[in-house]
């Protein structure tokens, strides 16, 4: 039996009390009754079985949580303010208008509004400032988009429309008119303007107007009312609000008798003119204006002479300085002197170590102008090689074009060809180099001189497809009439008669010139 408690349970042997207890695991246990066998009286005694409990053990107390301390509630940032368009603005700012307009008059109310009748007098006078300011903002910009298509007519009826509008424009639109007329090379409108702006109501001038009127006076070659301008403003009598003879006044004089070639009479305005305005002496400014005067007077090499006068101010030449002054030369024959103020100009810039100094396209086209006048085609090879490597001058469509002028004007159009060939290969990469009607147009003259039917037949072919922007009527025209002049020069009068009855210039109207003759 011993054996069989063993098996069925587990035993346990108390020495103290001499008995032996049996239980199973916990997981086997179960409602049976349990039995204990006493050696004292050798009989089994049953134990009361525990009666599985219904309640909870409750869990062990937890200890205390640390109170963290409170936390303001985070405040919600607010979302970014939609910026509307432009145009959504001007309709919210039209509808306020409205709006505005309707409690102001009187005249109806807006649903779910009340206009109060106690409205005050004064305010019925509301200017509306806002739709004005727009509207003037729009017609200062359609005045200069139309200055710069030069439709000047249709500027003063964008004036007269406003005038009509709103009333007397202010100084600033009618100062974008006056530079539109001088734009437009109209210096009597402009005048016209002055007037109207001076008179008893009128919206006043200021410095502004006269420096423009002083530009188009000068461009105009009317030097002498230039003149009576500035002895007006430096009189003190000159109409206008705070106007003065300031140096932007007498640098736009100079500037008028240097484009006007009057290089004496730009000495004489620093000599009456320059103590009363500036006390500290000259600028480069004002000596880049006189050399430009002496470039362009009888004499241009007067112009060498200011360089020495301008070190003596302790005034740094630039680089406009530089390209006048080979100008001067160019124009007076000296290309030796030319030349050593282009290696005075990278001497200079090395020194300084800037490259500011260092010629750029202008300096070189112009060199190209006095080589072609010398006949000097090596002398242009080397030029536009040398261009090619240095980095302040970029070869554009105007430098090409100057290339193959030089070369034409040198005696040479086969190689002036070979720079338009080259011209047209870069044009692969950027299209702005194509070569325009012109450039074919004048090697065809070159070769139609001598005779060479051939190359003037092969660009006159390769002018409509190949020509960069439009090619019209008259430039085709012109083109059959050097194929005529060509074949008449090469001793093939029948092919020329031929060209002369097919030309489509004949159908379209275009009159004839001189070449189409020759073949009579």
């Amino acid at each position: 039996m011993a054996t069989a408690l063993m098996t069925s349970g587990i035993c346990s042997w108390n020495v103290i009390t001499g008995q032996i207890s049996t239980s199973k695991p916990r997981h086997a246990q179960s409602l049976r009754p349990r039995a204990s066998y006493s050696i004292s009286t050798g009989d089994w005694e049953e134990e009361i079985p525990d009666m599985p409990s219904t309640s909870r053990i409750p869990d062990p107390p937890r200890p205390p949580k640390l109170s963290s301390p409170t936390r303001s509630p985070r405040k919600r940032r607010k979302p970014p303010k939609e910026i509307k368009p432009y145009e959504t603005q001007l309709e919210l700012l039209a509808q306020v208008r409205k709006r505005k307009e309707l409690e102001i008059m009187g005249r109806d109310q807006l649903p779910g509004e009340f206009v109060s009748a106690d409205s005050n007098e004064n305010e019925k006078t509301f200017p509306f400032w806002r739709k004005k300011e727009f509207k003037l903002r729009e017609l200062t910009r359609r005045i200069m988009e139309l200055s710069a298509r030069r439709q000047l007519d249709l500027v003063f009826e964008e004036l007269e429309v406003a005038k009509q509008e709103h009333g007397q424009l202010n100084h600033i639109i009618m100062n974008a008119a006056v530079m539109a007329c001088v734009a437009c090379k109209d210096i009597d409108r402009a005048l016209a303007l002055y007037d109207e702006m001076v008179e008893p109501g009128g919206c006043g001038v200021d410095n502004v107007t006269y420096g423009t009127l002083l530009k188009g006076l000068g461009e105009a070659r009317r030097l002498d009312e230039a003149f009576d301008l500035v002895e007006l403003l430096e009189s003190g009598r000159a109409p206008g609000r705070h106007v003065e003879l300031t140096d932007v006044h007498l640098n736009t004089l100079v500037n008028a008798c240097a484009h006007a070639g009057d290089a004496l009479r730009a000495r004489g305005v620093l000599l009456r003119y320059r103590s009363s305005v500036r006390k500290t002496g000259l600028t480069t400014l004002t000596f880049n204006l006189l050399i430009k005067g002496y470039s362009r007077s009888d004499n241009p090499l007067e112009a060498l002479k200011l360089m020495d006068e301008m070190r003596s101010h302790n005034l740094q030449p630039q680089r406009v300085t530089f390209n006048s002054l080979i100008l001067a030369c160019v124009r007076g024959g000296d290309l030796r002197r030319a030349l050593q103020l282009l290696s005075a100009m990278k001497e200079e810039a090395k020194r300084l170590n800037t490259s500011r100094l260092l010629p750029d396209v202008v300096t070189y086209t112009t060199l190209l102008r006095g080589l072609a006048d010398a006949k000097d085609l090596q002398g242009i090879i080397d030029m536009v090689e040398e261009m090619k490597i240095t980095p302040t001058c970029v070869l554009d469509r105007v430098a090409y074009t100057a290339i193959v002028d030089a070369c034409i004007a040198a005696g040479s159009p086969q190689q002036g060809r070979i720079y338009m060939e080259e011209m047209q290969n870069s044009a692969k990469q950027d299209p702005q180099l194509k070569p325009r009607a012109h450039v074919f147009l004048t090697l065809m003259r070159a070769f139609a001189e001598r005779g060479d039917l051939e190359s003037v037949g092969s660009l006159r072919s390769r002018m409509v497809a190949e020509a960069g922007g439009h090619v019209w009527a008259e430039d085709r025209a012109e083109a059959d009439e050097l194929y005529i002049e060509a074949a008449v020069n090469a001793g093939k009068l029948n092919e020329a008669k031929q060209t002369l009855k097919n030309m489509v210039g004949l159908k379209k109207g275009i009159p004839l010139s001189k070449r189409a003759y020759m073949t009579g």
